[in-house]
C-alpha cells in the first residue's frame, strides 16, 4: 500500500499575506497572554512554591498550544505550511525568556527535538539531517547563554529565529512527514517564519518598554526616592489595608516608629549631603535587617528622618526581638560619608492595635507617644505600650561628632613662655550630657583622624604637632603608610609627634621606630601618671623621644609627696636618656612656678595657658 503523501503549495500572494496576518496576529496575542502572566510571577511577588506552578503553567500552555498548532499542519492541506510554523515558532520563541529556569529551557527543547524527528523520519542517514540538529544544537546553547540580552535586542532575535527557520525548512528531505517539500515552498516558509518573529518581537520589545515605563512610575510612586524604603502614600494604603484585616479578622498587629535621634546636629555638622548618605544607610541597614526574618516586614519612610514598620499578625512581644535587632544593628554601625565615620542612634515607639482603635490615626498616635517616651528618657531606647526597655544609658555610646581640639604646649624659660608645639586631642560629643569627652570606645578609622586633622590644621599656626594613636594604629601597616604619606604631603614642614597612651612591647617598638623616625616623626609615651614601671620602660627609652606625665590638681601635685617622687624620678630618667619632658594639666600659676622652680621642667600644657573652644552642638 502507498502511503498518503500530502504536497504543500507554494501560496499565492494574497494567500500568503493572509495567512501571515493570521499567524502574526495569534502571536502577539499569545505573546501578550505569555507576558502578563510572567510579569505578574516574578518571585518576589510569589512564594517558591507558587512559581514553580506557575511556571509550570507557562510551559504547559505553550508546548500545549505550539503542539496542537504543529499537528494541525498534518490534518490540513493548504494551511499546512501556516500551521507546522505556528507550532514551531511558538515553542521556539518562548525559548528566549529571561525568567526560564534550566529544566524549563530542556522541556521546551526536547519539544523542539521531537518536531525535528518527525520531519525527518526515515531520513535520520542523510548528512542534513546531523547538519540541521548540530546547528540547533548551537543555536539552543547560545539563546540559554544569552537569553537575558536577546530578548532586547530585536536584530539579534529576528537573526536567531530567521537562523532556526533555516535551519529547519531548507535542510527537510523531499519527502518530509508525508509531505512532499520543494525549495520555493521552504523559502516561502522562511518568510511566513520571520514575518511572524518580526511582529511578535516588535509586540514584546514594546510591551517590554512599557511595563518598565510602568515600573518607574511605580516606584516613584511608591518608593522613596532618596532611601528606597516605601513612600508615605503606600504606607498609608498599606497600613489602612492591614489595619481594616486585623480588625475584621481579630488578628494582632503592631505599628513601629523609628526616629533617628539628633538628626539636625548632624546636617548641620557635617552638612544634607551627609544627612542624606546617613539616611540611605539607615535605610539599608533596616532592609537588611528585616530580610533577615522574612519578608513579611517592610521599611516605609514616612517624615525626615522617620521610619515606620508594620508588623501583620504579630503582637509587639513577638516583633521585639526583630525591633531590638534593628535598634542594635543601626547604633553598632558606623555610616561613612566624604572620610566621616558617623554612629547615629534610633528612638523607638511600638505599639499593638486595640479593639477600642477606631481608625488608623488611634494606632499611629500611641505608636508617636511611645516614640516621644524614648525621646524623654534620653534617646537611643525602645518603648512598648509606654514601658521603655533600654533606658540604661549611663552604658551608651551616643556618637555622632567628633573633632580635634588644640592645646598649646609651653615653654616657660621663656618671659612670656613661648608656644612649642599644638597637641591635637580628638573629642567626641555626647549628646545625652551636652559635652564634648574624651572618647573611649572604638577608634575611629585612621582615614577619618587625619581629614579631621587636616581641617583642624587649616584653622591654626604651622606649630611643631601633637596627635593621640592607639597602639594599633601605630603598628598598622596600612595606617603606617598613611601617617607617612600626610606627615609628606600636608605637613612637610612642621614636626610631627605621636603619643602613646598604651605601653608596646619591645618588639613593637623595635618595629615602628625606625620606620617613623626616618620620616622625621617623633614617638612619646603620654599619661605616665598611670603605674608604669622603670622596668617595663627602660627597655622603650631609646625608641623613644619623649615622656608626657599628667596632673590634675594643684592639690594632688601639693598632697601626695608619691607623686612628687614620681615627677622627679621620670624627669631625671628623661634628662638622662635626652628624652623631651613634659607636664600636662597645668591648671594656674603655682603649678607652673612648681613645675619649673622646684622639678625643673621647661615644657607645660594646661588649661592655665590655654582652654579649647568646642562648639555647642545642643541649641
Amino acid at each position: 500500500m502507498t502511503p498518503m503523501v500530502m504536497r504543500l503549495h507554494l501560496l499565492s500572494p494574497p494567500m500568503f499575506i493572509t495567512q501571515v496576518l493570521i499567524a502574526s496576529v495569534f502571536m502577539a496575542g499569545f505573546i501578550s497572554i505569555y507576558q502578563r502572566i510572567g510579569h505578574r510571577i516574578t518571585p518576589e511577588l510569589l512564594t517558591p512554591w507558587r512559581h514553580f506552578w506557575v511556571r509550570v503553567v507557562l510551559v504547559v500552555i505553550s508546548l500545549g498550544i505550539g503542539t496542537m498548532f504543529h499537528l494541525m499542519g498534518y490534518i490540513v492541506n493548504y494551511n499546512a505550511m501556516m500551521f507546522h510554523n505556528m507550532g514551531l515558532f511558538l515553542i521556539s520563541f518562548t525559548l528566549i525568556d529571561e525568567e526560564i529556569g534550566l529544566w524549563e529551557y530542556l522541556t521546551r527543547l526536547v519539544c523542539i527535538l521531537a518536531i525535528w524527528a518527525m520531519h525527518h523520519a526515515g531520513h535520520f542517514a542523510r548528512p542534513q539531517f546531523a547538519l540541521s540538529l548540530i546547528g540547533l544544537l548551537l543555536v539552543a546553547a547560545v539563546i540559554y547563554r544569552y537569553k537575558a540580552r536577546l530578548r532586547d535586542r530585536f536584530w539579534f532575535t529576528a537573526s536567531v529565529m530567521a537562523y532556526i527557520a533555516m535551519i529547519f525548512w531548507l535542510l527537510l528531505p523531499r519527502l518530509s512527514a508525508g509531505i512532499q517539500m520543494s525549495t520555493p515552498i521552504a523559502w516561502q516558509a522562511i518568510g511566513m517564519f520571520i514575518a511572524m518573529d518580526i511582529v511578535a518581537s516588535s509586540y514584546w520589545l514594546q510591551q517590554h518598554h512599557v511595563d518598565l515605563k510602568n515600573e518607574k512610575l511605580s516606584q516613584l510612586a511608591n518608593y522613596d526616592t532618596l532611601t528606597n524604603a516605601k513612600t508615605y502614600s503606600l504606607y498609608q494604603h498599606d497600613i489602612t489595608t492591614l489595619f481594616q484585616t486585623a480588625k475584621t479578622e481579630q488578628t494582632p498587629l503592631t505599628l513601629v516608629t523609628l526616629d533617628i535621634d539628633h538628626f539636625k546636629q548632624i546636617n548641620d555638622h557635617y552638612g544634607h549631603l551627609a544627612g542624606n548618605a546617613i539616611l540611605v544607610g539607615i535605610a539599608k541597614t533596616l532592609a537588611r535587617v528585616l530580610k533577615k526574618y522574612g519578608d513579611d516586614q517592610q521599611v516605609y519612610r514616612t517624615g525626615g528622618e522617620e521610619f515606620n514598620i508594620l508588623f501583620a499578625e504579630m503582637t509587639p512581644q513577638e516583633a521585639l526581638p526583630i525591633i531590638t535587632d534593628c535598634w542594635q544593628t543601626v547604633r553598632q554601625q558606623y555610616y561613612t560619608y566624604d572620610h566621616y565615620d558617623v554612629r547615629v542612634t534610633l528612638s523607638i515607639g511600638a505599639t499593638a492595635l486595640q479593639a477600642t482603635d477606631q481608625s488608623v490615626e488611634d494606632l499611629y498616635k500611641r505608636a508617636d507617644e511611645n516614640l516621644y517616651q524614648s525621646k524623654r528618657n534620653g534617646r537611643d531606647a525602645i518603648t512598648i505600650e509606654n514601658q521603655t526597655q533600654n533606658n540604661q544609658h549611663h552604658e551608651t555610646e551616643l556618637l555622632a561628632t567628633y573633632v580635634f581640639f588644640n592645646q598649646h604646649i609651653m615653654d616657660v624659660t621663656s618671659d612670656p613662655p613661648q608656644i612649642i608645639g599644638d597637641e591635637l586631642s580628638l573629642r567626641a560629643y555626647d549628646y545625652e550630657h551636652k559635652t564634648w569627652r574624651e572618647p573611649h570606645d572604638a577608634t575611629l578609622s585612621i582615614d577619618t583622624q587625619l581629614s579631621l586633622l587636616e581641617q583642624a590644621l587649616a584653622q591654626q599656626d604651622a606649630h611643631p604637632i601633637f596627635i593621640h594613636l592607639s597602639l594599633d594604629q601605630l603598628c598598622h601597616e596600612p595606617s603606617q603608610q598613611r601617617i607617612l604619606t600626610f606627615k609628606q604631603q600636608v605637613i612637610p614642614e612642621q614636626r610631627l609627634t605621636l603619643e602613646l597612651f598604651t605601653l608596646p612591647t619591645l618588639t613593637q617598638i623595635q618595629q615602628v621606630a625606625a620606620i617613623y623616625h626616618q620620616a622625621q616623626i617623633r614617638i612619646v609615651l603620654d599619661q605616665l601618671e598611670q603605674p608604669f614601671t622603670l622596668k617595663a620602660v627602660q627597655p622603650l627609652l631609646p625608641y623613644l623621644d619623649g615622656i608626657n606625665f599628667n596632673i590634675d590638681q594643684l592639690t594632688h601635685f601639693q598632697k601626695s609627696a608619691e607623686l612628687q617622687q614620681q615627677i622627679t624620678f621620670w624627669a631625671r630618667i628623661a634628662q638622662q636618656q635626652h628624652l623631651e619632658f613634659i607636664i600636662k594639666g597645668v591648671e594656674n600659676q603655682a603649678e607652673v612656678q612648681k613645675a619649673f622652680n622646684i622639678f625643673h621642667i621647661h615644657y607645660l600644657q594646661g588649661y592655665y595657658f590655654d582652654r579649647p573652644a568646642l562648639p555647642r552642638l545642643d541649641q
